[in-house]
């Protein structure tokens, strides 16, 4: 996972690699590509008739004989300093989460957890000052990518994260958590 003061540099890290695939390679046409900072980058390409079984694009293997995908690691992210800036609360989080798919014309599905609880002893439970909430914008246009808005707008909120980007036609999906402040209202 990818902490918020590093959220800017994954996102354009996974927006850099997204852009400069080809739609199609060898005669194979483009069909998704999904980043994960975490873990790297994949995609999947889709045979289109006489294109070379042989030949494949560059660093894909066959999956079945209408479908290639290729994975590579992304180099590895520079470290980021923990942020200074205190949580959002819940209701700030939702908001800004709300008025970024406002601005990108996407769809958004925002769910929370409930806050984690510890168990001190038999009688006693402590609950986290913070909750952890799970977005995923959809229909995200493409262009989004060219500009740094998006990502820059993730990474001015404390405890975001991204966990994925994937493209698929013109569409892109965006995965990620932020962590709200449950010790305010």
């Amino acid at each position: 996972m990818v902490n918020s003061a590093s959220a800017l540099t994954a996102g354009g890290q996974c927006a850099k690699a997204l852009m400069a695939l080809p739609l199609a390679a060898n005669g194979w046409r483009f069909e998704e590509a999904v980043c994960r900072p975490a873990s790297g980058f994949t995609t999947t390409w889709a045979h289109v008739k006489g294109a070379s079984f042989v030949a494949l694009p560059k660093g894909a293997a066959l999956v079945s004989p209408g479908q290639a995908a290729s994975d590579r690691s992304l180099s590895a992210l520079p470290g980021s300093p923990p942020s200074s800036l205190p949580l959002l609360t819940r209701d700030q989080a939702a908001a800004t989460m709300y008025d970024l798919t406002q601005s990108l014309a996407a769809q958004l599905i925002l769910s929370w957890d409930a806050p984690e609880q510890y168990k001190i002893d038999e009688e006693t439970t402590v609950s986290a000052p913070w909750q952890r909430g799970q977005f995923e914008l959809t229909q995200v246009p493409v262009a989004a990518l060219l500009e740094p808005g998006l990502f820059e707008a993730l990474g001015r909120y404390p405890g975001t994260m991204v966990l994925s980007l994937s493209r698929k036609s013109n569409e892109l999906t965006l995965k990620g958590c932020i962590y709200a402040n449950t010790a305010q209202r």
